[in-house]
């Protein structure tokens, strides 16, 4: 009788046993349930790469164009600048300088990437000298040597 009472005040049952090896056998597996925060992380994802593949690419780009006057920017009283896609001019920019230009005239512009055509009109003591240039703007830095050009 003191076996039966002993037992009753664990008040624990005995796991299942398997008949042949006499150990419990393993809980059955269960099966992954999607959290809110793997569903959260879905759809963040998915909405960033849809931002991208929309807008990415094609959206527009800072660049810095650098003309370089060398020698010549003493006598350079005035650059004027036009880029073109096609005959659509997308931006334009001005620049005065009365007392000479720097050796180098920079500048940002603000277009998605691809080929530009640029017109330049440099104005010297010398009189007006034009110029056309294809440019390809990608984002970042971008030279412009117009040297061999002003000394002719």
């Amino acid at each position: 009788m003191s076996q039966d009472v002993e037992t009753a005040s664990q008040g624990a049952e005995p796991a299942p046993v398997d008949a042949e090896s006499a150990e419990p056998s393993p809980p059955p597996p269960r099966r992954p349930v999607p959290t809110r925060r793997g569903a959260w992380l879905l759809l963040v994802g998915a909405l960033g790469l849809a931002g991208y593949l929309t807008y990415g690419p094609s959206s527009p780009r800072d660049n810095t164009v650098r003309f370089v006057l060398g020698d010549a920017a003493p006598n350079v009283r005035a650059v004027d600048v036009r880029y073109l896609d096609g005959d659509e001019v997308l931006r334009e920019a001005a620049f005065q300088y009365p007392g000479g230009a720097p050796r180098i005239v920079s500048h940002e512009v603000r277009a998605k990437a691809g080929d530009y055509r640029v017109e330049v009109h440099v104005g010297t003591d010398k009189g007006m000298k034009s110029f056309e240039k294809t440019l390809r703007l990608e984002g970042g830095a971008t030279q412009v040597d117009l040297v061999p050009s002003l000394v002719r």
